[in-house]
């Protein structure tokens, strides 16, 4: 048996969360969260953009309805 094996008792594991990794996981997530619904909304308003631009009245009305519900959450 390799000697690592022996003395694997003796250093930590990974899986073991403290409160600190437990906080940053949230606060990573939140920030990660809110990055995407920002992206998405500046990605829609140029798609709402272009499609005022191409006189399209079907796309603009189904942009703004899924920008409406990314508003809203």
């Amino acid at each position: 048996m390799s000697s690592y094996r022996k003395n694997m008792n003796h250093y930590p594991h990974s899986s073991q969360y403290t409160p600190y990794q437990h906080y940053y996981a949230k606060e990573a997530d939140r920030i990660l969260t809110t990055m995407s619904t920002n992206f998405n909304k500046q990605h829609l308003k140029s798609l709402i953009d272009h499609a005022l631009d191409n006189r399209d009245e079907e796309q603009f009305y189904e942009l703004t309805t899924a920008y409406n519900k990314l508003y809203n959450t």
